[in-house]
């Protein structure tokens, strides 16, 4: 049985948080603010629309008729992408399961580190707030009345809610619906595809303020018990290894690859030369081991030098998950399982095939249960075969 290591930081973290929340509750009420607090939930409702009513109005009708009727296409197209990717991941499991991908639950704490924390609460976020905002123009573009617009907290995860009127909902064409239900994902996928052109051109952006050419990696942190413990720190750059320049993670990488657990390496670094002897890799006792969390150094300008070396990761694991986090829950939430929007777009469609209610009601619970049954085995083999895996 693979071990479960949870991050007691997070976890005492969430407990003191929640703490907090509950006695600020007690003491001021805070329903009467438009917050309701249950248990590991926060959440915060209005009726105040005015901004998506300004929203949706700047914007020419045929424009929004374009891009939510393109939500319909992408949103069938990307259903039947989760499901295919779904289900032939399921069969990598059993045919080659060193080549299937992993598929994990975002849990603070859990699998998610403290250290990655930071980027997929801003990933979510942006995904939340976007695919929420979207569902609500889409909405009132379609005419179809909101009875209330809000923000939550589960756990440290943000979110936001749009609350479609029913009835408003129900008396609309088929069309304007699937526009709904397809504005969601459409806007996390758009959100997706600029975030990744931005990680890929992320060199060009730093350029005004740092040298885009790497020139040496950057010590991020150290792994507590490992061998460069006490010897290097944080904000520590190597220039060269027993002699040979490194100029990125690449060639760092390269280098150790050569090395044995047990040598002795001399660091050229920003705080002068460090000994350091490896030891050998957690998951593989053949390969040597420094213990550190490296990023390529990208210098300050001469202008820039009081901002630091660190902000060149950070902007670098901000783009990468926010572009990651966009795309999977675009794909997950079209997954037609209750009480996801591609579940709503598969009843939708099954009602315009089929007058039969009962066919209907068994294609559905069909499709719930296959895409359940894919998704509950890709989280069951992930963990059999390569347990709990924190990112």
């Amino acid at each position: 049985m693979p071990d479960i290591m949870p991050d007691t930081t997070i976890i005492l973290g969430l407990f003191a948080l929640w703490t907090t929340i509950f006695i600020m509750n007690r003491l001021f009420n805070l329903k009467e603010l438009g917050i309701d607090v249950g248990p590991f939930i926060l959440m915060y409702r209005t009726n105040r629309i005015s901004i998506l009513d300004k929203i949706t109005e700047k914007i020419p009708a045929w424009i929004w008729n374009i891009v939510w009727t393109a939500g319909i296409l992408l949103g069938f197209a990307g259903m039947a992408c989760i499901l295919g990717l779904l289900a032939k991941n399921f069969l990598t499991f059993f045919q080659k399961p060193s080549e299937a991908a992993p598929t994990i639950i975002l849990i603070p704490g859990l699998t998610i580190s403290l250290r990655t924390l930071p980027y997929i609460l801003i990933s979510i976020a942006i995904v939340v707030l976007s695919h929420e905002i979207s569902h609500g123009i889409s909405a009132k573009r379609e005419g179809i009345g909101l009875k209330s617009v809000g923000l939550l907290l589960f756990l440290v995860i943000p979110g936001a809610f749009v609350e479609p009127e029913e009835e408003d909902l129900k008396k609309v064409p088929l069309k304007s619906r699937l526009r709904v239900y397809g504005a969601g994902s459409l806007s996390n996928m758009i959100v997706a595809a600029l975030t990744l052109l931005l990680f890929l051109n992320f060199t060009f952006l730093i350029s005004p303020l740092y040298v885009p050419q790497s020139q040496g990696v950057l010590i991020m942190d150290v792994v507590k018990g490992g061998p460069s413990e006490g010897i290097l720190f944080p904000g520590a750059v190597i220039f060269e290894i027993n002699g040979t320049r490194i100029n990125n993670l690449e060639e760092f990488s390269e280098y150790l690859s050569k090395i044995i657990p047990g040598q002795i390496l001399v660091l050229k670094t920003n705080h002068g030369d460090s000994i350091i002897t490896t030891g050998a890799h957690p998951s593989n006792k053949q390969v040597a081991y420094l213990g550190v969390y490296p990023f390529n150094y990208y210098p300050p300008r001469e202008y820039f030098q009081w901002m630091g070396p660190f902000i060149p990761y950070h902007v670098y694991w901000t783009f990468y998950w926010t572009w990651f986090v966009c795309l999977n829950i675009a794909l997950f939430n079209l997954l037609p399982l209750f009480p996801l929007d591609g579940d709503k777009m598969f009843m939708e469609a099954a009602g315009y095939l089929t007058k039969d209610k009962d066919l209907k009601r068994l294609l559905t619970n069909f499709m719930r249960s296959l895409s359940l049954f894919l998704l509950l085995g890709n989280f069951a083999l992930t963990f059999l075969n390569m347990g709990f895996i924190t990112i």
